[in-house]
C-alpha cells in the first residue's frame, strides 16, 4: 500500500496495555464473560512478584490494562477521534469486522453503530470483558456485537471479516504487542481462509525523533527521567532544537518490522543544550478515497546520558536498536547521541586502528613467508 508523508506532529498516549495471561478457552463467546470451561467465575489473576495492588509491578504484563486505566483511553480525544474516525471511514452496512483487544468494548460499538452487521471483539481479562458487555448492552446496536472472552494472540472468527481493528499501540512501538499481534493475526487468518486480508485499522505507522532541551527541575531537585508530553498542550519545559526526523514508516498488510533502528545525523536548527530524544509516533488509522484519519500518539521525551552544547547546522549522530513491544529501557540503553564531527572522528581512529592491526599482521605473514617457503624451495 502507499504511505501518505505529511508532517510528523504529536499526539497523547494513557496507560499502556499488556498481553494477558492463559484463558482456557480462547474461542466462546458468552454474554456471562466467565470461564466457558466449568461455568464457574474465573479465578482473580495471579504472576510472580505481582498483585492486585500492584498491577505495574516488573512481572506484570506490560500490555495488560486493568479496568481502572480506560478511563485515560476513552477521555482521550486524539484517540478516540481518531479511530471514530478512521472506523466510520472503513466500516460499510452489511460488513464484519473483528477487534482483537476489546477493552471497554467503544471501538466495536463504533463498528457497530456504522452499520456492521456483526462484530466480534476479544478481551482476555475476565473483568474488563464482563464490563465491555456491560457498557454495550447499555448502548444501542451493542447487541450486534459479540464478546469473546479469549487471547487475542490464538482467536479467529468463524468466518472471513471486511475490517479488523487492532489497537495496541505506545509510543514508540515500545511495550505493547501491536506489531507481534497483527503478524501473528495475518498468519493464521491467511492459513484459515486465504487471502486477501481484510483492511486493517491501523493500516501504517510512521516514527521520528526530534533533539530537545529539556527542563527535568521540579522544585530546585534535578531528576532526569522518562517522560511523556500531550501535544496538545504548549510544553514549556521543552525547546525544540531540531526538526522531527522521521527513521521508520511500515503498513500493516506489508513487511513488518523486526526493529526499530536509526543511525542516522540529525541537523540541529537551535542552538541550546541537547540533553533529550523526543520520539514521536504517528498511526495513519485508515487511508481511504474519502479521506484519511491519523492518531499522533504523545511525546516519549528520554534523557540523554551526555549533554551537547549545539548550535544551528551542527549535526548529531543518533543511533539506537530495539524490538518492538520491547520495555522503555531497551530503547533507552542502546541510545547514543555524539556530534558528528566527533563520531567521524571516533570513527577514523578505529579506521586507523584497523588499518595498523592489517598492516602488522601483513609485515608479520611477510618476515613468515621465506623461512615458511624454504623446505619446498630446497626439496624442489
Amino acid at each position: 500500500m502507499r504511505l501518505i508523508h505529511g508532517r510528523v506532529a504529536t499526539g497523547v498516549k494513557d496507560a499502556p496495555r499488556a498481553r494477558e495471561p492463559a484463558v482456557s478457552d480462547p474461542s466462546v463467546s458468552d454474554p456471562s464473560v466467565s470461564d466457558p470451561s466449568d461455568g464457574r467465575a474465573p479465578a482473580p489473576l495471579r504472576f510472580p512478584g505481582a498483585s492486585p495492588e500492584r498491577p505495574d509491578s516488573p512481572e506484570f504484563p506490560a500490555d495488560v490494562i486493568p479496568l481502572q486505566y480506560h478511563f485515560n483511553m476513552l477521555n482521550d480525544e486524539a484517540r478516540m477521534g481518531g479511530l471514530e474516525q478512521a472506523i466510520d471511514l472503513s466500516v460499510r452496512p452489511g460488513m464484519k469486522v473483528l477487534e482483537l483487544g476489546a477493552g471497554t468494548g467503544v471501538l466495536s460499538w463504533f463498528a457497530a453503530r456504522a452499520g456492521a452487521a456483526r462484530v466480534w471483539c476479544v478481551e482476555k481479562l475476565p473483568e474488563v470483558a464482563a464490563a465491555a458487555r456491560a457498557a454495550l448492552d447499555a448502548n444501542p446496536g451493542g447487541e450486534r456485537v459479540s464478546v469473546v472472552l479469549g487471547d487475542a494472540f490464538e482467536y479467529l472468527p468463524p468466518e472471513p471479516v471486511d475490517v479488523v481493528i487492532c489497537e495496541m499501540l505506545h509510543t514508540g512501538l515500545l511495550r505493547e504487542k501491536q506489531v507481534a499481534m497483527m503478524g501473528a493475526f495475518r498468519q493464521r487468518y491467511l492459513a484459515r481462509f486465504g487471502g486477501p486480508l481484510p483492511r486493517l485499522i491501523p493500516e501504517a505507522t510512521l516514527q521520528a525523533v526530534q533533539l530537545v532541551e529539556q527542563d527535568f527541575g521540579y522544585h530546585g531537585y534535578t531528576a532526569a527521567t522518562p517522560l511523556f508530553q500531550d501535544s496538545h498542550f504548549t510544553q514549556e519545559r521543552t525547546r525544540a532544537l531540531s526538526a522531527p526526523e522521521v527513521f521508520q514508516t511500515f503498513a500493516y498488510d506489508e513487511d513488518l518490522p523486526a526493529r526499530c533502528t536509526m543511525d542516522a545525523p540529525v541537523t540541529i536548527q537551535e542552538a541550546g543544550t541537547a540533553n533529550g530524544l523526543r520520539l514521536i509516533t504517528k498511526n495513519l488509522l485508515a487511508i481511504t478515497d474519502r479521506g484519511v484519519a491519523e492518531w499522533i500518539m504523545g511525546y516519549l521525551v528520554v534523557p540523554l546520558a551526555e549533554t551537547v552544547t549545539v548550535t544551528p547546522g551542527d549535526a548529531l549522530r543518533v543511533r539506537f536498536d530495539y524490538a518492538p513491544g520491547e520495555e522503555i529501557s531497551a530503547f533507552t540503553s542502546t541510545l547514543q547521541v555524539q556530534l558528528a564531527t566527533d563520531a567521524l572522528a571516533a570513527a577514523a581512529l578505529a579506521g586507523v586502528a584497523s588499518a595498523a592491526a592489517l598492516a602488522a599482521t601483513a609485515r608479520a605473514a611477510t618476515e613468515q613467508t621465506p623461512d615458511a617457503e624454504a623446505p619446498a624451495a630446497r626439496t624442489a
